[in-house]
């Protein structure tokens, strides 16, 4: 991850966060994603322990319909607010 990242906006192009994508992004504190993403894959956001806001732009019903894998703890425990 690069160092001093503290706020992600994923666009409106992607579809799918690979594995590990943004894993040790110890700093991340926001990640805002489009209503495109459709699954988050293993460990993505491992290890970004002061992720506390992810904003979403589509619907809670949106949100759920995401395939999120393991190891995404951190991301799961944000406070999610949506857009």
């Amino acid at each position: 991850c690069l160092s001093g990242l503290t706020k992600i906006v994923i666009p409106d192009s992607v579809t799918t966060i690979g594995s590990g994508a943004f894993s040790l992004c110890s700093v991340l504190e926001e990640v805002v994603f489009s209503n495109s993403v459709q699954k988050i894959e293993n460990r993505a956001f491992n290890m970004c322990h002061r992720l506390n806001g992810v904003y979403f732009d589509g619907t809670k019903s949106d949100w759920n319909s995401i395939i999120i894998e393991d190891g995404n703890e951190n991301l799961l425990e944000a406070t999610l607010y949506f857009r």
